[in-house]
């Protein structure tokens, strides 16, 4: 076959791919607006046989929380303006975008509106996304809790999940970039000891059962400095157990014992974090010459306990302002910009982002629009400027629903029912 010949059939191939593609996206939409249609005719038959409508309270957008975004809010004036300012400091005109998003999130409610019966069914929000937005930070902390919870409940009935915490010196804001990079590795290297994908000679980790691991940043910006830190979840089998009567230098604070004890799981990582972070090579050797390492404890997990792993990225504010100067905040999009936060390993690796409606949301949901409609059709795409949306929640004008708040609802009953 020539070359031209192949080019040719190479095209033939990718026209044939899309188009397979493309039936297969028209399926999936035609399905889903099947699916949709049916729903809606089934609520609309039980709200002819119910008309009675009561809107629970708990999936309701309520005072609380609508009051908290509004308050947010006012952070996100004092970021944009940073942005701006970083723009003109900088030469990045992309930065007045980024400002002009963020000064907007949250600013801008777009739903459909049942004006008779006053209730406002949310749609979509204007959001920012970004990294400073305590906001959408909320919201990706949820969307993260989400997301993992049910794999993590999965997981623990066949393995033990401990959370562990890595803490290093304090770096100044110059060194910030360098020690999260440095933090990165060192992760990934102990996932691959624990693993056996590199081991190191005369330590076996093999009894510990690694499968994997999520580990996220977090840092805390002090007046002098910053202190980077890693929240993790490692999977462990049940069988290994952490025997803690190790008492070193982290079993105090201040000079006063805290009762903590260490593993000789946890005394390794220590010392291999220390290597790690001042450029020595990991052998057993060098481990041993390490007197002290750096801070690493595991505490098995109890509950949901691992929702401690999913805390934001930098603490934002501080006594209800914004606990960012202009200088750390500078210093922070730097050492973040385009670094990966969280990062799942082994089993937790790449796991899939789920997107989908629980049906029985989906059915609650229909049901509720469902008997909103017998009265009237709504007002479609309408537009609520969040300070308008506040005073209309707080002065009784306007109920907000939507489809999220009816899972927490649907989430509450289900805990009711299992607690019977």
């Amino acid at each position: 076959m020539s070359f031209d010949d192949f080019k040719k059939s190479a095209r033939r191939v990718a026209r044939n791919a899309n188009g397979r593609d493309q039936i297969r996206k028209i399926e999936k939409y035609e399905e889903r607006a099947r699916m949709d249609r049916a729903a809606k005719s089934k609520a609309d038959r039980a709200a002819v046989a119910d008309p009675y409508l009561e809107i629970p309270n708990s999936v309701k957008l309520d005072e609380k929380y609508i009051d908290g975004v509004a308050n947010n809010r006012r952070f996100n004036e004092q970021y944009s303006d940073y942005y701006t300012r970083m723009a003109n400091d900088f030469n990045l005109p992309k930065l007045h975008i980024v400002a002009a998003h963020v000064q907007d999130c949250h600013r801008y409610w777009f739903g459909d509106h049942y004006r008779l019966q006053r209730v406002f069914d949310v749609k979509r929000v204007h959001l920012c996304h970004d990294k400073f937005c305590t906001n959408c930070q909320r919201l990706k902390q949820a969307s993260r809790l989400k997301r993992f919870t049910p794999i993590l409940e999965e997981l623990s009935n066949n393995y033990n999940l401990y959370h562990t915490v890595f803490t290093l010196p304090n770096v100044s804001g110059s060194e910030l970039a360098r020690a999260l990079d440095i933090m990165h590795d060192a992760f990934r290297k102990i996932t691959r000891y624990l693993s056996g994908d590199a081991p190191i000679k005369g330590l076996d980790f093999s009894e510990c059962g690694y499968a994997g691991a999520v580990r996220c940043f977090e840092i805390v910006a002090n007046p002098t400095d910053y202190h980077p830190h890693i929240h993790s979840l490692f999977v462990l089998s049940k069988e290994f157990e952490l025997v803690k009567t190790i008492v070193n230098d982290y079993s105090y604070n201040y000079g006063v014992y805290s009762g903590r004890k260490f593993s000789e799981l946890e005394v390794l990582i220590q010392k291999i974090m220390y290597l790690v972070w001042n450029n020595q090579k990991v052998t057993l050797e060098n481990i041993s010459a390490v007197p002290i390492g750096y801070s690493c404890t595991m505490d098995k997990v109890e509950g949901n306990e691992w929702h401690e792993v999913f805390k934001y990225v930098t603490k934002l504010t501080k006594n209800g302002a914004p606990a960012l100067t202009y200088e750390q905040f500078v210093t922070l999009y730097n050492a973040l910009h385009k670094r990966r936060v969280m990062q799942g390993y082994g089993i937790l690796f790449n796991v899939a982002k789920d997107d989908t409606v629980d049906e029985a949301v989906a059915e609650e949901y229909e049901k509720i629009l469902a008997k909103l409609r017998l009265v009237e059709l709504p007002d479609k795409e309408v537009d609520y400027v969040l300070d308008r949306l506040v005073a209309d929640i707080h002065s009784g004008a306007v109920t907000v629903i939507s489809k999220r708040n009816i899972q927490r609802y649907l989430n509450e009953l289900a805990k009711e029912e299992d607690s019977k």
